[in-house]
């Protein structure tokens, strides 16, 4: 919200409650599928749990551990190709 001309005048409560509402949603869309917003994080606690914990218990079931190794990566590559189309196309909108 900071870079944007519209929003530089917005107070700083508006922007916080922005953020706020913003993870909220996040975590309340992922509780239950164990995911993590900071994916270093979400690898070690999946590895941990998956690769340690339950083969304590005998049970070892690795079919899912591809999706948090690998999302990661997807999510960052995706994220580079929105924000370079979008900053192509502001470029061409702005005349520059």
């Amino acid at each position: 919200m900071t870079y944007e001309p519209t929003f530089a005048k917005s107070s700083r409560l508006v922007k916080g409650l922005t953020l706020f509402h913003v993870l909220w949603a996040c975590y309340a869309l992922t509780i239950g599928a164990g995911a993590s917003l900071n994916p270093a994080l979400g690898m070690a606690y999946t590895t941990y749990w998956v690769g340690i914990a339950h083969t304590m218990n005998g049970v070892y079931d690795a079919s899912c551990i591809w999706v948090y190794m690998a999302m990661p990566f997807i999510g960052a590559l995706l994220a580079a190709v929105i924000f370079d189309f979008h900053r192509s196309t502001s470029a061409q909108h702005l005349g520059l």
